[in-house]
């Protein structure tokens, strides 16, 4: 089931997203100028029946006429590029992407099979520079440039490696803070702690724009496998059987577990609160993130991160005038198999 976004058997233990629904106002609704978030990880089925409508789409391009229409330096560039396979395609055959993508945008209230955090008002950017696992830096940070270049405001990095830095992404990721763009990493599937001697990375960089995510169960304990750090783990999110889109098929679904799945949830997140707080700069939209008054603050993960909690949509997002708000959300809970 979609237990992340609303746990019916332990109750409570969850992003509150139906909660956050339910008092929005126009953020999760539709918006004129929608959110662009960029998915930097083995591309994304563009064409998947819970992603296409979703999907951001280069206004400057057209389409299979082989030129490079808004002169980015990229031919045909519609959905975004793939530097891993040296072509602007970002097509997902590997499903880990599409999966990112369906938690953090996949359409709601479609009566199809899940719903992203931001389910309207976003549009995702795909970013293909992983191939059967891996992926070179090289390829990662032209992702990064190009998501910086072409309107991302924030961007998933589900990905990553142990030990030294490179000077290389630190490039990149210095260029992204100074543009205000948010980059949410996965905080990495050793069960280690990052504040020790072989941090995982792009998560442990210090840069402020960075918002590194720990994994929780669904009782709300830090999953085994998690990553955790007092002071380089910014706060944990739901990461354990988690149901989104996959790539195997354009109505393929299945459930995945890591802090690869828990990241995307919080991209979700920011997306909507930049939606609602479109004035805002990146340095105010952390701050209301990485604060305790937007997770369940849990003993369970005291010490463990800097908020010491998991997040929370319902405490996040700001009760709303009940004059200003659309109909309540007809809130379903579907029984999922996995394909």
């Amino acid at each position: 089931t979609s237990w992340h976004l609303y746990n019916n058997t332990q109750i409570d233990k969850d992003i509150h997203a139906a909660k956050a629904w339910d008092r929005r106002t126009s953020a999760a609704y539709g918006t004129t100028n929608k959110v662009i978030v960029a998915v930097v990880d083995c591309g994304v089925r563009y064409t998947h029946e819970d992603l296409a409508a979703n999907m951001w789409r280069n206004p400057g391009e057209i389409a299979g006429d082989g030129r490079d229409n808004d002169r980015n330096g990229y031919r045909d560039d519609v959905y975004g590029i793939d530097p891993v396979g040296g072509d602007t395609d970002p097509m997902d055959v590997d499903g880990h992407g599409t999966h990112c993508a369906g938690e953090i945008g996949a359409v709601g209230n479609n009566g199809l099979g899940s719903s992203g955090v931001a389910w309207t008002g976003i549009q995702i950017m795909a970013l293909r520079f992983i191939s059967g696992g891996n992926g070179s830096l090289s390829d990662e940070v032209t992702c990064l440039n190009y998501a910086r270049q072409m309107g991302a405001r924030v961007i998933n990095a589900s990905y990553g490696q142990n030990g030294g830095t490179s000077q290389t992404e630190m490039s990149a990721i210095n260029s992204l803070e100074s543009a205000g763009v948010i980059l949410v990493a996965a905080a990495g599937n050793n069960g280690a702690d990052n504040n020790g001697s072989t941090p995982f990375y792009p998560a442990s960089y210090s840069n402020s724009n960075i918002i590194a995510v720990g994994a929780t169960d669904a009782n709300d304990n830090r999953a085994s496998y998690s990553n955790y750090g007092a002071t380089t783990v910014d706060l944990f999110a739901s990461g354990d059987n988690i149901y989104s889109c996959w790539a195997g098929s354009d109505s393929n679904y299945s459930t995945g577990s890591g802090t690869s799945f828990a990241a995307p949830l919080v991209v979700g997140a920011i997306a909507l609160l930049i939606a609602e707080y479109p004035t805002e700069s990146m340095t105010q939209i952390v701050a209301r993130l990485i604060n305790t008054n937007a997770v369940d603050v849990l003993p369970s993960l005291s010490g463990l991160c800097v908020t010491g909690g998991r997040l929370n949509l319902g405490k996040l997002l700001p009760a709303a005038d009940p004059s200003t708000l659309p109909p309540a959300l007809a809130w379903h809970r579907p029984e999922y198999q996995e394909p």
